[in-house]
């Protein structure tokens, strides 16, 4: 069980951005959500059209307007997981995991952290450090955000080589 004591976002929170990218096979998926609205982009040899590096299968989806509440539930969980606490980047000492990379951010602050592993969730045997698990507990948020919302969808094709979506979070920590 954590110890860490629940934490407050430093300032009102107007962003969150979520990038996690994979090798085996090679995927990317990322998610953007404002008051305003959600976006996303999910790109993975497992959709129809295979892995093709120069053409990758990509779903784009956007919720525009968000449904009611749905901003205010997804920035209240985000300020009080503990996220905006995490000093380092927590990872697992294990192979093959995807990396994380989460961006919160609002007028007075930007957090920006990535974690190699760090939205796996932990076996019943570990018990992760506390900014592990508050880094697990924004992704498993992020990822119940994009679950709830009445996307539109289409699908495209994308190249894997050329920067995508949410890219800069990857490069700038």
């Amino acid at each position: 069980m954590s110890t860490r004591s629940e934490g407050r976002a430093p300032g009102t929170i107007s962003v969150v951005r979520m990038l996690v990218g994979g090798v085996y096979p090679p995927f990317h998926d990322a998610y953007e959500f404002s008051p305003a609205e959600g976006r996303k982009w999910i790109q993975s040899a497992h959709l129809p059209g295979g892995i093709d590096p120069l053409a990758m299968p990509t779903i784009v989806g956007r919720c525009e307007p968000m449904p009611t509440d749905s901003w205010e539930w997804l920035s209240g969980r985000i300020a009080e997981s503990g996220f905006c606490e995490i000093a380092g980047s927590p990872y697992y000492l294990a192979t093959d995991l995807p990396t994380w990379h989460i961006e919160v951010s609002g007028a007075e602050f930007r957090k920006r952290v990535s974690s190699y592993g760090g939205g796996v969730a932990p076996h019943a045997d570990d018990e992760p450090d506390d900014e592990l698990r508050a880094f697990y507990d924004a992704v498993c948020i992020i990822e119940e955000m994009a679950r709830r919302l009445p996307w539109r969808d289409v699908l495209e094709r994308h190249s894997m080589r050329d920067p995508g979506p949410l890219d800069d979070l990857a490069s700038d920590t």
